[in-house]
């Protein structure tokens, strides 16, 4: 593997001076996992006592986080990102790959996995601000959606360290050990990365999302004011 990948995100938030601890990239010739840094955002952002900005994230579903990583060496197919969504009270990850980093096939899988899994609250994420802007408008038809479900938050990137370091691990792994079709890997991989035990909640993603076999919601889940939400702290029960 030649030259790096990285989390894609909003330029702004890497001219931020608190952000001296951001998610870099794989390193040399050659993939290394440990090479790969997941630590928090903005540690001074977790320090919430106000409890009209505090959101908490009680059940399976609710909040989801969408990364994007790239690029990684082309397959044969052609795929060089990687878009991963990932529950953040059950850890349950869906990794899907890309050709391109755009809004287009975003969208295709966003709407893959709401129709699967059904309707969250909403969806955070770093990406560049004009693209969440074009995919939420792009999402409107395909999901009946009026509001929009991907929310800009920089606290994205620090509410489960520990998944990411896992996909990073993995995704690493494949590169290095199917450089030419990772692609046609990945979903087995991380469906076995669900049915281990998670370093935080000591149990498996997939017991937690599907033991107490809840229907999942078919219908939007409008929130009111995503402003409000940007602004507030996320936590984990």
């Amino acid at each position: 593997m030649s030259g790096c990948w990285v989390v894609v995100t909003d330029p702004q938030l890497l001219q931020t001076s608190s952000i001296d601890s951001f998610p870099r990239f794989f390193h040399g010739g050659y993939c290394r996992p440990q090479g790969i840094q997941w630590a928090p955002d903005d540690p001074s952002h977790m320090d919430c006592k106000d409890a009209d900005n505090l959101i908490k994230v009680e059940a399976p579903w609710e909040w989801l986080c969408l990364e994007v990583l790239g690029p990684v060496p082309a397959t044969r197919n052609g795929h060089r990102y990687v878009v991963t969504v990932t529950d953040l009270h059950s850890k349950w990850v869906e990794a899907l790959p890309m050709r391109a980093c755009v809004f287009a096939q975003v969208v295709r899988h966003i709407v893959d996995v709401v129709r699967h899994f059904g309707y969250p609250l909403g969806v955070l994420t770093r990406l560049p601000r004009a693209l969440v802007q074009q995919i939420n408008v792009a999402l409107r038809e395909p999901l009946s959606m009026s509001s929009s479900l991907l929310i800009f938050h920089q606290q994205t990137g620090s509410m489960d360290v520990a998944t990411q370091r896992a996909v990073g691990r993995m995704v690493g792994e494949l590169v290095q050990d199917h450089a030419a079709d990772w692609d046609v890997f990945l979903p087995a991989q991380v469906f076995g990365l669900c049915l281990q035990e998670h370093s935080t909640t000591r149990k498996s993603p997939f017991s937690v999302l599907f033991a107490k076999e809840v229907e999942p919601v078919r219908t939007p889940r409008p929130l009111t004011c995503t402003s409000k939400i940007q602004k507030s702290v996320f936590v984990v029960n």
